[in-house]
């Protein structure tokens, strides 16, 4: 069986996948889909080893939140 992609569920996940896919020599063959706006994330994606992200922004949440009360 083949891995042919990876979705994480928290913010570094995207990194520690990124980073053992380069590791293996697998970019290109594992789909990555990170969370949140990580710099390193973002370089990971600029250099295509990571495909996507969506930026849940937790520090804006919270903000927000506040303001609302």
């Amino acid at each position: 069986m083949a891995l042919w992609g990876w979705v994480v569920s928290d913010a570094g996940g995207g990194i520690g996948v990124g980073r053992a896919i380069q590791s293996l020599d697998r970019i290109g063959k594992v789909q990555i889909v990170g969370l949140d706006d990580l710099f390193e994330l973002l370089q990971l994606i600029g250099s295509a080893v990571v495909d996507s992200t969506a930026a849940t922004k937790p520090r804006s949440q919270g903000y927000r939140s506040v303001l609302s009360l």
